[in-house]
């Protein structure tokens, strides 16, 4: 589809495009929920905001081809599926017979013309029930959370050899840092309460939109540096909260903000470990003024200080050791061979299994579709 799309051009190309980034987004956030246990409504809708705000772009689009824009604004609903439960399958299907009015209003309008028109209704139509397909295979009842195993234990190397850390080891790593440093800081933010609670807040929100990033890159080769800044952005935003968040502790906010650009350690290489080291230098300056200020004082601000620091320290350490030279890309297998269930039981399907099953279903159908619009 995106292929027709791509052939087809100028305003349906662009079309194509918001097919492309909304099920791009639909893939990182499979994956960031593979990864993770299901957390509150609040970080679900926030981690859902990508594919929603790629899903409104397709409005307006295609001003010349008002049926086939219309078609695809209705189709794109189907995306919502991962926010339905227990049966996300017949939202789909509800989406294609949405779609359909004006889907057939292309058909008609092609008969007897360009047949790319003809394949444009006809791919979008069949991608859409083949997303239904999928969702009823892999997501019976609905988005299937924290199902991807996230082992610390390093992978096996022939002698000699040097392996890239598996994504799996260096996932289970980062929430064994997130466990062990961050945690406790957050805490210690939200027992001083008020701004620096907050302020704790863009933290929290910072690291978990990172996380999220380490789990997309791992599931799929290095894309083009465009599409690498877009699922940066989650995480460069998070990064900017920070700022302004703590009037009544400037010394605490800034010591947060300057130490958060240790967060920017994913758009470095070849050495991205030492930019972090950077990042706890400045914020350093700030931390031994709000040490100085809590001496004799509330004991919380000095382990707000020094918690801080540590879990920048260790972020260093963590990124040294698992993303040496750069973040890992497609590290992460994606198999869609089907897992092994005892006698009787019902297994949930492996996240592995449901990500390499949507990208058979992206491969398949919308890529065809998106060629087309191009052209």
């Amino acid at each position: 589809f995106l292929a027709t799309c791509t052939d087809l051009g100028d305003d349906l190309a662009a079309l194509g495009g918001a097919v492309e980034a909304t099920f791009t987004a639909q893939r990182a956030f499979l994956m960031t929920a593979g990864g993770m246990p299901r957390p509150e409504a609040e970080k679900v809708q926030a981690l859902l905001k990508p594919t929603a705000d790629a899903m409104g772009v397709a409005a307006g689009k295609a001003p010349k081809h008002p049926q086939h824009e219309n078609a695809v604004v209705e189709g794109l609903q189907a995306a919502a599926w991962v926010t339905v439960e227990p049966t996300p399958a017949p939202f789909v299907t509800e989406a294609v017979g949405s779609a359909d009015f004006y889907l057939n209003k292309v058909l008609v309008a092609a008969k007897g013309g360009d047949a790319r028109h003809t394949a444009f209704a006809k791919q979008w139509r069949a991608a859409l029930v083949a997303l239904s397909a999928y969702v009823k295979a892999h997501h019976t009842t609905g988005v299937v959370w924290g199902s991807l195993k996230t082992s610390t234990a390093a992978p096996a190397a022939g002698a000699g050899a040097v392996a890239a850390p598996a994504t799996g080891a260096a996932i289970g790593a980062y929430d064994d840092w997130y466990g062990e440093y961050v945690k406790p800081f957050l805490a210690t933010c939200t027992d001083l309460g008020d701004d620096l609670a907050a302020l704790g807040g863009a933290v929290e929100a910072t690291f978990t939109a990172q996380r999220a990033f380490l789990m997309t890159a791992g599931g799929m080769p290095r894309p083009e540096a465009e599409k690498v800044q877009a699922l940066l952005k989650p995480t460069a935003d998070a990064m900017g909260v920070a700022a302004g968040k703590a009037p009544k502790h400037p010394q605490h906010e800034n010591a947060v903000v300057e130490g958060l650009q240790a967060a920017a350690w994913v758009t470095v290489e070849p050495t991205p470990a030492p930019f972090v080291t950077e990042a706890v230098g400045s914020a350093d300056f700030y931390l031994n003024k709000v040490l100085v200020a809590a001496k004799g004082g509330d004991a919380r601000h000095t382990a707000f200080a020094k918690q801080w620091r540590a879990a920048l320290v260790a972020l260093s350490a963590y990124v040294k050791a698992h993303h040496t030279t750069g973040v890992v890309w497609g590290s992460l297998k994606t198999s869609t061979a089907a897992p092994a269930a005892g006698a009787g039981a019902v297994a949930a399907p492996a996240t592995g299994a449901a990500i390499g099953a949507y990208d058979d279903w992206y491969g398949e159908y919308v890529k065809p579709f998106l060629a087309t619009c191009t052209d």
